[in-house]
């Protein structure tokens, strides 16, 4: 059986994008994902990080909470990277 060159292999990368948008999640309070907020770039279809960036600084935290959310959010956006060589990657 010969393998298809199109078919892109995957990798742990692909579970690093899933736990960041879990993470989104997490931090949105909601179980709503980026696009839902539009912070998807549909004409690249990919999310504009920067725009998921400022939507998480923007939210409402409890006292003293957002200085450690802003540092889950610089994960989240890393592991939101189209591209999976930007990733995290163990």
């Amino acid at each position: 059986m010969e393998s298809n060159p199109k078919l892109r292999k995957y990798d742990e990368r692909v579970d690093v994008y899933s736990l960041g948008m879990m993470m989104f999640e997490f931090l949105n309070g909601s179980k709503k994902r980026p696009g839902d907020f539009g912070l998807f770039d549909p004409q690249n279809m990919i999310f504009d990080l920067q725009l998921i960036r400022e939507h998480l600084k923007n939210l409402k935290y409890e006292a003293g909470e957002k200085e450690r959310a802003m540092k889950y959010a610089e994960i989240v956006v890393n592991c939101l990277e189209r591209n999976p060589e930007k990733r995290y990657c163990w």
